[in-house]
């Protein structure tokens, strides 16, 4: 093909642009996150408050009317026998930005400030409307990105270039240049007016980068295999290497910095690049061998699609949007080597060999994996028996895998310091641990009587196998409990008052604080010793959070001060602890005051079994 004469004419297969595809791109993955967010909604809805609820309502019918026009359109394109036309496809990209938009305004609010992470985790539920919707909002702009012109080849590839190159140099400049002198006035372009800036820039970029990187593949492909070996060499194995070996600095969005994942990255990076079987020696050899690695390239394909419109700015921080964007071209470039592949096979050996290599070349690494988690589940449950439950006349020798059991307590004891792989580990721990945990001397008394080393002194190293791949230093998937951040305190007590009134022979006073961030951090906590006179006794804490003044709940000192610090340290929540610290001294905390918000309302109920005299000797020190 000559670049520069040839007229451009179809970009995609008819297939991608059959009614079928709606299913998978929009109505598989709907219904998924529907049920999701269902199940969600049953955990929390009891403690939702009623001003709360139409956010989740909103969502709900969102989602629904969404899956009811992918049906709709589904339907109407299948009875008439023709393809999607690619317009629908604008209103397909405008609600999936809308909803993703609207959910990740609102999901702090969408969870009361008690529930605690693990019972429902605000960034997980972030990450799971993301992940299921993008494979839609992605099929829309593939076919938006690939509409059919008249231009010569070479000019369609040059403005698509030119607008992949240009929209985030228009970014950079704005947000980047202009912004930060306009900032140092204090004038700063409305949010709603910066939001809708930066996804009309993010959808014209990958627009131009999608058609850049459709219209390269089709013009190599027609060089010859020699240009697509060296095309393919760059998508498959120095991309996805060089994407790792940033992740060793870089780990995000965890860190895969498993001996295995780059041997099979290797590996499947030569299957992919090895050139497609002939029509007339379709043996499915071929076929099967990029079935087989297809999981590898499609679990990176899940695990960074949801994070594609970071990829943007991510650009311009050394590089780390290659990381984002190098997963998605090769999960494309395998599908449609595999699906190649497969017409090649269908056609040399009859549909039913080219259905039963594909099944079992895709199953394969999966059914490994599982088989790897029973395994492990076996292990760990012979293990607590023969440890806290034995039968004396039988449990003299342990039967299972003490190689099993070592790696699932090393397994377990990353799991709670929050050390987890995207999607693997979620199912590797509900499969082996069932949503429970075993404390910390538990674990450790059971590693000692197994392998003889303390766990406190095993370097933990990524694992050898796909059984183990939930090993790394650690990731920003899920927050760990590590190392705590250094909280700033510089938080001033702006007022203070007194309300009292006698009930009966009661007296009850409420003391009201008034608080405000004075120093630069927008993380700060408030801690001030509260000393109050003999006899008089705390009947109530309320906290505002938001608009909402939130009623504290009496708890055990050392596990509401643990949960205190676990919520402070790793989450996003809005924690204050009130705890005696003798007859007379109370500490009081509040987490966290940002630089925006100001100050922050607290109320604490006194109730006094002395006259009103003794309330106003009530000091706040510290």
């Amino acid at each position: 093909m000559n670049l520069s004469d040839k007229v451009n004419a179809r970009l995609l297969p008819d297939l991608i642009k059959r009614p079928v595809m709606l299913l998978w791109a929009f109505i598989v993955p709907q219904m998924i996150l529907l049920s999701i967010n269902a199940k969600a909604f049953w955990l929390i809805n009891e403690e939702i408050l009623a001003n709360k609820l139409y956010f989740w309502y909103c969502i709900f019918g969102f989602e629904i009317g969404l899956l009811i026009l992918a049906l709709l359109v589904g339907w109407r394109y299948k009875t008439r026998q023709e393809q999607v036309h690619w317009g629908w496809n604008i209103l397909f990209l405008f609600f999936h930005i809308g909803y993703l938009w609207y959910v990740s305004s609102n999901v702090w609010p969408m969870i009361p400030s008690n529930i605690e992470p693990w019972i429902l985790d605000g960034r997980d539920l972030i990450l799971n409307q993301f992940t299921f919707m993008m494979p839609g909002l992605f099929y829309a702009g593939l076919r938006l990105a690939c509409f059919e012109t008249r231009l010569q080849t070479r000019s369609d590839f040059g403005l698509s270039l030119l607008a992949a190159v240009l929209a985030p140099l228009f970014y950079y400049i704005i947000f980047i240049g202009i912004g930060g002198y306009t900032r140092s006035f204090g004038w700063m372009l409305p949010a709603m007016i910066a939001t809708l800036f930066f996804i009309g820039v993010t959808v014209m970029t990958f627009i131009g980068l999608i058609r850049v990187i459709v219209i390269s593949y089709n013009g190599v492909r027609a060089k010859g295999d020699i240009a697509q070996f060296i095309f393919s060499i760059v998508i498959c194995s120095a991309g996805p290497i060089g994407g790792l070996l940033l992740n060793r600095t870089i780990p995000f969005p965890a860190d895969f910095q498993s001996p295995w994942v780059y041997v099979l990255a290797v590996i499947n990076g030569f299957i992919v690049m090895i050139p497609g079987a002939r029509k007339t020696d379709g043996h499915g050899y071929l076929l099967f061998a990029r079935a087989l690695t297809y999981p590898f390239t499609f679990y990176f394909f899940l695990v960074f699609l949801p994070f594609l419109p970071l990829s943007l700015p991510a650009i311009f921080a050394i590089g780390s949007g290659f990381l984002i964007l190098v997963p998605v071209v090769l999960g494309l470039f395998h599908t449609k080597k595999l699906f190649d592949d497969f017409k090649i096979c269908r056609q040399a050996n009859g549909i039913h060999m080219a259905v039963i290599l594909t099944l079992t070349g895709l199953l394969a690494l999966p059914g490994y994996f599982a088989l790897e988690t029973l395994r492990d589940k076996s292990s760990l449950t012979k293990a607590l028996q023969y440890v806290y439950s034995p039968d004396y006349y039988r449990d003299f020798v342990f039967k299972g895998s003490v190689k099993s059991v070592e790696r699932t307590l090393i397994h377990l004891k990353r799991f709670k310091e929050g050390i987890q792989l995207p999607y693997l580990s979620d199912f590797y721990n509900s499969i082996v641990f069932e949503g429970m945990v075993l404390p910390d001397k538990k674990i450790e008394y059971m590693y000692r009587l197994f392998t003889g080393e303390e766990l406190q002194k095993v370097e933990f190293k990524s694992g050898w196998g796909l059984g183990r791949l939930g090993g790394g230093r650690g990731n920003i998937w899920r927050a760990g409990t590590g190392q705590a951040p250094v909280i700033d305190r510089q938080v001033d007590l702006v007022s203070s008052s007194v309300n009292s009134y006698e009930e009966g022979n009661i007296i009850k006073s409420r003391l009201r604080l008034e608080m405000r961030n004075a120093g630069k951090s927008d993380r700060a906590e408030f801690f001030r010793e509260l000393r109050i006179p003999q006899g008089v006794l705390i009947s109530g804490f309320t906290l505002k959070v938001g608009n909402d003044m939130v009623l504290g709940q009496i708890f055990e000192k050392r596990a509401a001060m643990w949960v205190y610090h676990m919520i402070r340290d790793f989450t996003r929540r809005d924690p204050g602890i009130l705890t005696y610290k003798s007859p007379t001294q109370v500490d009081l905390n509040v987490y966290p005051f940002t630089r925006l918000s100001g100050y922050k309302l607290n109320n604490c109920n006194w109730l006094s079994f002395s006259d009103l005299s003794s309330m106003n000797s009530v000091s706040v020190s510290g």
